[in-house]
């Protein structure tokens, strides 16, 4: 026998769960959106521009993206997307219902989707929960999460969402993408029909893509003006005169300037940002590639394929030019390995330091005389016999000149008096960190440049001789523009010591500038002879598999490798025929940097050439030269008699 269900308690039900139904839906509208959600923008590319601003790289990842703020959009969007998209939008609560019945209407009608009825709150929580198909249930998920956003947000941080985070097409997402992508403009100084034109293309970013189907983008443009017109924003006339004006589209283009520094920065850590304002020189960094280019080809025929250079402001110790390769695209030469910052041997380039230390010590001056003659050193693996680059031996040479002209069997002398262990130390904190090995592995040879160094750091050691004893902070970035639109700055931080006093970085920047002492190995009016005052040493390896040029002014450094990336030898190609005239070629573009300031603690005094002592009754010749205070000699030449 059944028992009849009384009505009144399935009522009683029905309405139970009704209750609970509508308290939970309450309560889900009720909810706040999670503020991560509700951020400008979905998208930020990161823009790596110059010094002044100049685009090297626009790295986009899923799109292009740059956060604007709503008060730095032309009022004319604003105007132009409500007129076209919600008319009603400062008077709804998130859903306008009256809408969606027109457009329910209008579909069935069409027996298609012609409509959606979409608010601007409603496009903003399709944006936010990256739908893409167009069903019914979509549109009520998108009508709940509308007017919770309603019930957080102001209708301005609603509108800079749909400003910010709308996809214009060709992976522009935002009002400030666009414009930049499609006019090359900021979004602040767009025209009424710009404006008119760029709110038109979210209705269907692919369907009105400006750039394969220009016309409809046009036509677009057109309804959006009619809806000002509509809305009271514009007259006839204005509406009409606005359509008349043509639209000049910027063609889509793929920059990557400076490639080996943009990847570097990019693929170092760091605060994401939409702009990396970076310390490079475009008109400069484009001159050096330039000529980089040129010289190379020149080389080709002695087995030289590749070559690198960097710039540094001394003064700040701002990175210039960056170029790591004749040709990043170039696979065959390895035109992707970055030659400013890879290991290689400096050869001859050190020597400078060696006689830093010397002249540091106080038993040196610029004119000791130094034996150039036959040396035997006994190493581990056996007997060195260092040889100059000549081939032949000099005899008694003053130190100025065997400095000046390079000289290997003086240098060598030197090292081995000053000891492997002692001058490690001071090329380590001359700015030579790369040299990681023990002083029993690099022997003698060290100051031969035996040992591995970049290009990178030899420039900032030698910028410390032009700051007279400081070493500079290298800088790659002015500052970074975070998402939040915090801008961090990368200020110039102090120098470091490296060392070496101001008076011995004087001596040795008058004898890598004096031409004359230079001489008798290079000739004069060669590739490192310039018209102004600049300190120069080149530097060549073992077989000629590298070969270093730098200089410097009292203002920049200047830093050239020359050979080829896997290691083969080039062809007698040496620093002066190799990476010489490159490097004179930068700097006479750079320009003079004046004359090198004279610290306090530098005097003159005339000594004989021969002995380096003071001249007696019988010298045939003196000559001035220039001593640390305290290291004047004292002793009369007892050479001549």
């Amino acid at each position: 026998m059944s028992i009849p269900f009384p009505s009144s308690i399935l009522l009683a039900r029905v309405g139970a769960g009704a209750v609970v139904s509508g308290l939970l839906l309450l309560g889900s509208l009720l909810w706040p959106v999670s503020e991560n959600l509700l951020t400008d923008a979905a998208v930020v590319s990161t823009r790596v521009t110059d010094r002044n601003g100049h685009l090297l790289r626009e790295m986009t990842g899923e799109g292009r993206g740059r956060p604007v703020a709503l008060d730095e959009v032309h009022p004319a969007t604003i105007a132009a997307l409500v007129a076209v998209e919600d008319r009603a939008f400062f008077h709804h609560s998130g859903v306008d219902f009256r809408a969606l019945g027109r457009a329910f209407w209008t579909n069935l009608r069409n027996r298609s989707i012609v409509s959606g009825g979409s608010t601007l709150t409603m496009q903003v929580a399709r944006t936010l929960r990256g739908r893409i198909r167009r069903g019914w249930g979509d549109k009520l998920a998108e009508m709940h999460l509308a007017i919770r956003i309603e019930r957080q947000l102001t209708k301005k941080q609603i509108l800079s969402l749909w400003l910010n985070r709308v996809n214009f097409g060709n992976e522009a997402y935002g009002i400030e993408a666009a414009s930049r992508l499609y006019f090359g403009k900021s979004a602040a100084d767009l025209t009424i029909p710009e404006s008119a034109y760029l709110v038109g293309l979210p209705q269907s970013p692919s369907r009105l893509n400006p750039f394969r189907h220009p016309e409809r983008a046009l036509n677009r443009q057109k309804r959006v003006l009619q809806a000002m017109e509509e809305t009271h924003r514009l007259s006839a006339v204005d509406r009409a005169h606005l359509e008349s004006m043509p639209i000049s589209l910027m063609r889509p283009q793929s920059v990557f300037r400076a490639p080996h520094l943009v990847r570097y920065l990019t693929g170092s850590a760091g605060t994401p940002a939409p702009e990396v304002r970076t310390t490079l020189d475009l008109h400069l960094q484009t001159a050096v590639e330039e000529m980089m280019r040129g010289h190379i080809y020149r080389l080709y025929g002695h087995e030289a394929t590749n070559a690198a250079a960097v710039v540094l402001d001394n003064r700040t110790g701002d990175v210039l030019a960056y170029v790591g390769s004749v040709d990043f695209w170039n696979e065959r030469n390895g035109g992707q390995n970055d030659g400013i910052r890879m290991l290689r041997q400096p050869g001859s380039a050190l020597k400078p330091f060696t006689y830093a230390y010397a002249l540091a010590s106080g038993r040196y001056t610029p004119a000791s005389v130094l034996p150039d003659i036959a040396l035997n050193v006994p190493e581990a693996g056996g007997a060195f016999s260092p040889e100059n680059y000549d081939r032949r031996e000099h005899g008694p040479a003053p130190l100025r000149t065997a400095l000046a002209c390079s000289y290997n069997i003086p240098a060598v002398r030197i090292g081995r008096e000053i000891g492997t262990p002692a001058l490690l130390n001071a090329y380590r904190q001359a700015g030579l960190t790369s040299l990681k090995g023990s002083p029993e592995f690099y022997g003698a040879g060290l100051t031969l440049g035996n040992g591995e160094v970049r290009l990178i750091e030899l420039a900032r050691a030698y910028a410390g001789l032009a700051r007279g004893g400081t070493l500079p902070r290298i800088r790659f970035e002015g500052y970074r523009i975070t998402a939040d639109r915090d801008t961090l700055y990368q200020s110039v931080a102090p120098g470091i010591s490296n060392g070496i006093s101001p008076e011995i970085a004087y001596l040795i920047t008058d004898i890598l500038s004096d031409p004359a002492a230079r001489e008798p190995a290079f000739g004069r009016g060669g590739p490192l002879e310039l018209p102004f005052p600049c300190a120069v040493k080149t530097g060549t390896s073992k077989d000629y598999r590298d070969n270093w040029a730098v200089g410097y002014t009292p203002r920049h450094t200047v830093a050239v490798w020359a050979g080829n990336f896997d290691g083969r030898p080039m062809q007698w190609v040496s620093g002066v025929s190799g990476a010489g005239p490159l490097l004179k070629s930068i700097f006479l573009m750079l320009g003079s940097g004046g004359d090198f300031p004279q610290p306090v603690g530098i005097v003159t005094a005339v000594v004989c050439p021969l002995s380096g002592m003071r001249p007696g009754a019988y010298c045939p010749t003196s000559q001035g030269e220039i001593f640390a205070a305290g290291t004047v000699p004292s002793r009369t030449c007892n050479v001549h008699r």
